[in-house]
């Protein structure tokens, strides 16, 4: 049986008095479907068993409806993947996207790319995300994890970083890679798997592919203090990306 709180039936009330009112008036279909939107929210959101209604929780979790649209199905998977494994499922930062910055040094010098896959030959990878925060958890420290598995389970790669985050659409890229070329410790390729924790709650799980050397790994080391461990800017990759979509 469908029970509701008294104390939020005022609530429902007034926002179906506003649905009839556009319904009736012949308010624009945006207008009439964020309105419907609302009311079957909070409709939800007042059963019995459900939290109290609070306006203002309300109001921050339609704000992220839109932003909710800008991500990546990949994103949108890690972070369903991380909530059925008990991981904190946060409406006050939105995933937009998860991948891996692959690093590799050949004759032209040294290339990086956005991927979901590595093998032996590259130099290293570099986890990142992309968030967008809502004013109400912004301008601080947050405490993002990075970790690393192979397909058997082993631990390849964790690290811990502080990040300031602002308002709006925020990188975060590891400062670290994990080596792949010359490096003894992986004698195994597969699919491996990276997780990210914010605040210590699991966050997002993501899948990818690490396969083996194609050919004898020759490392470049006379560039005149290049370093391979660079930092990549994670910004002009995402325009790349975006301008390749657009032609």
């Amino acid at each position: 049986m469908i029970r509701f709180k008294r104390r939020n039936l005022w609530w429902l009330a007034v926002l179906g008095a506003m649905v009839g009112i556009a319904l009736v008036g012949n308010a624009p279909a945006l207008l009439q479907a964020f309105l419907l939107a609302i009311f079957f929210t909070a409709l939800a959101m007042s059963l019995a068993n459900s939290p109290s209604l609070n306006p203002f929780q309300l109001w921050s979790r339609l704000q992220q409806i839109p932003v909710t649209r800008r991500a990546t199905p990949r994103a949108r998977e890690a972070t369903e993947r991380a909530r059925r494994r008990g991981g904190h499922l946060r409406h006050d930062m939105v995933l937009l996207d998860i991948g891996l910055i692959v690093t590799r040094t050949d004759e032209d010098g040294i290339s990086m790319r956005r991927s979901f896959s590595a093998n032996l030959d590259d130099d290293g990878v570099r986890p990142y995300i992309v968030l967008h925060v809502s004013p109400a958890v912004a301008d601080r420290y947050t405490q993002i994890r990075y970790e690393i598995y192979d397909q058997n389970g082993g631990e390849r790669y964790i690290y811990t970083m502080n990040k300031y985050l602002d308002d709006g659409e925020v990188n975060v890229i590891a400062d670290n890679h994990l080596p792949l070329a010359g490096n003894e410790d992986i004698d195994t390729v597969g699919d491996w798997e990276l997780r990210v924790y914010i605040d210590g709650d699991l966050y997002a799980v993501e899948n990818f592919t690490v396969t083996s050397s194609l050919n004898p790994r020759r490392y470049l080391r006379m560039r005149n203090g290049q370093s391979q461990n660079r930092l990549a800017s994670l910004d002009e990759l995402l325009r790349q990306s975006r301008r390749q979509q657009r032609e």
